[in-house]
């Protein structure tokens, strides 16, 4: 991961759909506190939070695919869709 990559927090797209999920007390704590510090709402933070984290796993999961040997014909296709 880019640790000198940088989390921001813009506008929210108007297509956003309702998503229920459970997490600790401990994360609706930080997350809490980052909605309060930004001036955003938890869900904001919430999305921009799955969005940061997606966008990361696919950067590390395209390097790993590309170093990791393969025998599997799948992998010359490219990427798998998510």
């Amino acid at each position: 991961m880019d640790m000198n990559k940088k989390f921001t927090v813009g506008k929210r797209p108007d297509d956003l759909k309702p998503f229920s999920v459970r997490i600790s007390e401990a994360l609706i704590g930080q997350l809490d506190s980052i909605a309060t510090k930004t001036n955003r709402s938890r869900n904001e933070v919430m999305t921009l939070c799955i969005e940061y984290a997606l966008e990361n796993f696919f950067d590390e999961l395209m390097v790993a695919e590309k170093d990791a040997p393969s025998n599997d014909k799948r992998s010359e296709k490219g990427p798998a869709s998510y």
